[in-house]
């Protein structure tokens, strides 16, 4: 064995960052918090939730190193970005948050940016169709609008409280 057969053996004995899977309560999930539709339901759980959720199918190739440094790494950055296992405590925590993000979904997925393209190449099946895009994105833009609506009616409550409460007191 060379140095190089050597080499690659021995960083299988380095520590990586764990695959982990922390426990999914269902009342947190996107699915919880919105009305998403069958077909798009079934593009997110193809295309988004291996790496974009807390249910993660780890492949036989995240125990390799040096790509197991990778996969942890993009995970754990997707996770961070947008967990759809745990939308409510994540996204959910404000209208601009769930605004912000599904905008963004739908730029990534139209640009081609989601599903990483290096993801793709391992998992074909997660491609999405330009049909499929046109789709998630004309559902996330009427989530969006929706969420939008909602703001308007927080913010007009929160103004009409402040102005009541401005009012003053004779004699003061």
């Amino acid at each position: 064995m060379g140095v190089a057969g050597f080499s690659f053996l021995a960083i299988q004995f380095l520590p990586v960052g764990a695959r982990v899977n922390p426990p999914v309560n269902p009342e947190h999930t996107i699915e919880a918090q919105m009305q998403v539709p069958e077909h798009v339901q079934k593009i997110i759980n193809r295309s988004c939730k291996n790496c974009h959720s807390d249910a993660t199918v780890w492949p036989w190739y995240s125990k390799i190193a040096p790509i197991s440094v990778l996969v942890t790494k993009d995970v754990a950055l997707a996770r961070k970005t947008m967990n759809l296992s745990k939308w409510s405590v994540q996204a959910g925590l404000s209208l601009q948050s769930e605004i912000g993000i599904l905008t963004a979904a739908c730029a990534d997925i139209k640009t081609g940016r989601m599903p990483m393209p290096r993801y793709v190449a391992l998992h074909p099946e997660a491609k999405l169709s330009e049909e499929e895009k046109k789709s998630f994105c004309a559902w996330s833009t009427a989530e969006t609008k929706q969420l939008v609506q909602q703001l308007r009616k927080q913010r007009e409550k929160t103004s009409a409280n402040r102005d009541a409460a401005r009012v003053t007191v004779p004699g003061t």
